[in-house]
């Protein structure tokens, strides 16, 4: 059993919230002012009133008692964040539409116009050759779920159909 302290448990709060906040932004739609009342009121439920909320625009960061932050961003067409490896795939004409990005740990939203099962197959084949390890692969009738590793890095994939657009979630949490 390993002795190095593992920073997710700390940051669970601050995720769950940040998950809290991508989810009700996404449910809100247009209406900004609805989300962003709607985002707080998550925060200050999920962190009994013990979390700062700061807002920059479509940009909210949540700092924990502890210190820890994490970011979340909505928009139609936004960047990647820095510091994201080169080595995990993304589709060749994705658009960005959400990120939560906490302490070594990310979530990227995007869309693509190209069908899912060729997504599925194009970010297993182009994984695999950056060197991960696939480690599990679920299919459903609308949707499929890669999960990887790599030098103690993971990553899971998620794909799914919203009208006419692929919709792909790209999760990593890098080694502490």
């Amino acid at each position: 059993m390993s002795t190095t302290a593992n920073p997710i448990p700390v940051l669970r709060p601050l995720i769950a919230v940040a998950l809290a906040a991508t989810v009700l932004a996404t449910l809100a739609g247009c209406g900004k002012s609805m989300e962003d009342a709607a985002t707080e009121a998550a925060v200050r439920a999920a962190s009994d009133g013990k979390m700062e909320v700061e807002r920059d625009g479509d940009r909210m960061t949540f700092t924990g008692e502890d210190g820890s932050t994490a970011t979340v961003s909505h928009g139609d067409d936004l960047d990647l964040p820095a510091g994201f490896p080169d080595d995990v795939w993304r589709p060749a004409d994705y658009r960005v539409r959400s990120v939560v990005d906490a302490d070594g740990m990310w979530m990227i939203g995007m869309s693509s116009d190209t069908p899912v099962d060729a997504l599925r197959r194009d970010a297993g084949e182009r994984m695999a050759a950056q060197g991960w390890k696939q480690v599990m692969a679920m299919e459903h009738e609308n949707g499929a779920m890669l999960a990887w590793e790599k030098d103690e890095r993971h990553a899971a994939l998620s794909f799914g159909r919203e009208g006419d657009a692929s919709m792909i979630s790209v999760q990593l949490r890098e080694a502490p």
